[in-house]
């Protein structure tokens, strides 16, 4: 399978959050993480601005969805996570230590089926926010590419059928009595 080279803007992400994540103050910062977590005594304690994943409203406000410029769902979504890490790098000055990696999520059913149980099914979060905010690149969820992506269309493999266990016992929380 040949090897595609990643879009020059994707390269020029990934080149200026290395930069960033070799700055000095992150290897302080983990340093005083280190510290911290070994229960030393540190000048402060570490202060950490949390932003929820994905691409919630408040994201959304800080990086628009029109400044993405990527169309591919893998590729918007990392090319997210980079705008994100440069985003608190140069605007939030809390104690976070900048880390060079992105989060890939597997597809996966959402049943033991392999259909799809809602509109949302199958979609990681940043696909979910993308499709709530009406945006037209927005992926779809396909069950039968899910299913096929995990072996086929194959209830949980601790389930048989109608939520019963392997030789027969109810599953936990279901009796067998009425």
């Amino acid at each position: 399978m040949p090897r595609r080279r990643l879009p020059s803007h994707m390269l020029d992400l990934v080149d200026r959050v290395l930069d960033a994540a070799a700055d000095v103050r992150y290897v302080e910062r983990m340093e005083m993480y280190t510290r911290h977590n070994r229960l030393e005594k540190v000048g402060k304690a570490p202060v950490c601005v949390h932003l929820h994943a994905g691409y919630p409203v408040v994201w959304r406000e800080l990086i628009p969805t029109d400044t993405l410029v990527s169309r591919d769902p893998l590729e918007r979504w990392i090319e997210l996570q980079l705008r994100q890490k440069l985003y608190k790098h140069d605007h939030i000055p809390d104690d976070e230590v900048l880390l060079p990696t992105v989060w890939l999520s597997p597809v996966r059913p959402t049943d033991q089926t392999g259909e799809k149980a809602g509109t949302d099914a199958g979609l990681g979060l940043f696909e979910q926010s993308l499709a709530a905010a009406g945006d037209e690149h927005a992926p779809r969820h396909d069950s039968r590419l899910a299913a096929r992506l995990w072996g086929g269309r194959r209830p949980h493999p601790g389930l048989g059928r109608a939520g019963q266990r392997a030789g027969g016992r109810p599953a936990a929380g279901k009796s067998g009595h009425r």
